[in-house]
């Protein structure tokens, strides 16, 4: 408390208050610490799954890629994308000896449109819900057998079933190790 100089602790299970509260947050699941941090720290920066699935509203997407390699460069691939590696995360998913890792992408991160640019990774869905929240919209898309929020602050009108292609900055994208599911890092932080 800043008034009295003393230190207290606010124990709650809504994230929403923790991080509006709190200087420094611990992130507890089943007893064990998973992170402690600023908010800031723990909604950029997540240690682990549980943290980026828990931090955020909406919560984080998760996409499951395998690598491949092609043509001398090597790429994330899943279902329904590709997105070639910088040699940053090439290096570090080699010394790990991981070919199976998943992708982070939070929902305000996506862009309402197609942006061919080799710094962007874009994808194809059909909306299947809307939700407007006041000044935010939740579209609900689906990619094949996955389900994506995006969230835009903007009153956007689209309709259900309606297809959809959106676009996110490879910065954006966290990577984690599927096996451990411990953050490896941040496209953009390489």
């Amino acid at each position: 408390d800043e008034e009295t100089g003393q230190t207290i602790i606010y124990v709650t299970h809504d994230q929403m208050e923790a991080m509006a509260l709190g200087d420094k947050v611990a992130v507890m699941n089943l007893g064990i610490l998973q992170q402690l941090g600023s908010p800031g720290e723990l909604y950029d920066s997540p240690a682990n799954l549980f943290v980026a699935s828990f931090i955020g509203e909406p919560p984080m997407n998760f996409i499951e890629c395998g690598i491949e390699k092609k043509g001398g460069r090597q790429y994330l691939r899943s279902s329904f994308t590709e997105i070639e590696l910088p040699p940053e995360i090439v290096n570090l998913l080699e010394k790990e000896q991981n070919q199976d890792i998943i992708l982070g992408i939070r929902p305000g991160d996506f862009l309402l449109d197609k942006i061919d640019k080799p710094e962007f990774a874009h994808i194809d869905g059909k909306v299947y819900f809307v939700e407007f929240i006041g000044d935010m919209t939740l579209i609900h898309v689906k990619v094949q057998q996955d389900r994506f929020i995006i969230a835009v602050l903007t009153e956007i009108r689209i309709e259900e079933n309606e297809n959809l292609t959106v676009s996110f900055p490879l910065q954006s994208i966290h990577v984690f190790h599927k096996q451990t599911e411990r953050a490896m890092g941040n496209l953009g932080k390489f």
